[in-house]
């Protein structure tokens, strides 16, 4: 029987396995390169690029730089929603676009969202009672609704 060309992978075992010196030394981080992910983060860098900018892989900088990147993410978080505020208050006159911008940036980077909640003051109408009552009401007007269409229509 022939040698297998390809011996297995493993410590000591030649090809792909741990040997002394082989691969990329480990990251040491640096207050350089903590100071660098820290500002890039704050200004919404997104990870993929911070990846490209400093070199490293993102498992690698989450790793090892876990902390600045979610300061990062807080205060600039926290920079959006005070333009925000200010733009809210008046405090920088009227810029629609910026405030947009400033929305859409909390939404997609900060987890904000918007939420839509349907009641009447006094507890009555179609949204009243408990969630199977609300479907059956909803279901009877969208159908009276649809009636109403149809012999319109006709």
């Amino acid at each position: 029987m022939a040698e297998n060309p390809r011996p297995s992978k493993g410590p000591g075992s030649g090809r792909g396995g741990k040997r002394e010196g082989a691969g990329r030394p480990p990251h040491e981080p640096t207050t350089e390169m903590r100071d660098l992910v820290l500002g890039l983060t704050i200004n919404g860098v997104p990870l993929e690029t911070i990846c490209k900018v400093i070199r490293l892989d993102d498992d690698t900088i989450r790793k090892h730089y876990a902390d600045e990147l979610e300061q990062g993410r807080e205060r600039a978080g926290g920079k959006v929603a005070g333009y925000l505020f200010a733009q809210a208050t008046g405090a920088h006159g009227n810029t629609s676009h910026s405030v947009t911008a400033a929305i859409f940036y909390l939404k997609t980077r900060q987890g904000w969202k918007e939420s839509v909640v349907l009641e009447n003051p006094d507890g009555t109408g179609i949204l009243a009672g408990q969630p199977d009552e609300r479907v059956a009401k909803l279901a009877a007007a969208a159908a009276a609704v649809l009636a109403r269409g149809a012999r319109e229509g006709s």
